[in-house]
């Protein structure tokens, strides 16, 4: 007709046995307002509980058909308990574990410590890495300057400001590589006075 609609009749429908099959016709429009979300004419649509048209359900990530939780991880973003502090984040290491007046680098090169005097300044060579840039933690928030390049990486301020003691993130530097370990490390207190602190390794 007109608006190009295509009609069927004298339809025939066999099953393998070749007995007819009786099939009702319908009128394509009659179902313009009848399909559900699935196009389906006169169908109930996603059924409570699934999230698709093709009976899918939704993951404990709120995915339709999703994989779930990756193995080896302990969340849906993918992170990894790689301290096995607990925590479900592989930058989450608990520094106060660490030994008095030490440092370690955790596999996304941030810089954890636990010392007992405020710090003043700092330098150490990253092993196995080359250093890009470092910020954050508490010696950006102490308005210290963190330079890196090559193996190095050197902290100090400007102003004379000091990092309390305590423990926590020093800085996360970005790398190139995966760091083993950090040498010639050097602290020197608020009075500039060097004091010693050693590398722990992560157990």
């Amino acid at each position: 007709d007109e608006y190009n609609n295509i009609a069927l009749s004298n339809v025939v429908f066999k099953d393998d046995s070749s007995n007819t099959i009786n099939i009702d016709i319908i009128d394509a429009n009659d179902c313009q307002d009848l399909v559900d979300e699935c196009g389906v004419c006169g169908g109930n649509g996603i059924p409570e509980g699934e999230c698709d048209c093709d009976g899918n359900i939704l993951d404990e990530c709120g995915v339709c058909n999703g994989p779930g939780i990756a193995d080896g991880a302990c969340d849906c973003d993918g992170n990894i308990d790689a301290d096995n502090d607990g925590i479900c984040d592989t930058t989450d290491f608990d520094a106060t574990t660490m030994p008095t007046n030490t440092i370690t680098v955790d596999e996304s090169g941030n810089i954890y410590y636990n010392v007992d005097f405020e710090i003043g300044g700092f330098q150490w060579n990253v092993d196995g890495a080359t250093i890009i840039s470092a910020s954050g933690g508490t010696a950006q928030d102490a308005g210290f300057t963190v330079q890196g390049g090559g193996a190095t990486i050197l902290g100090f301020s400007f102003t004379g400001s000091c990092i309390p003691s305590g423990s926590g993130k020093l800085t996360q530097m970005n790398l190139s590589g995966t760091p083993t370990s950090l040498s010639e490390i050097v602290f020197s207190s608020c009075a500039g006075q060097q004091v010693e602190v050693t590398f722990y390794n992560i157990p």
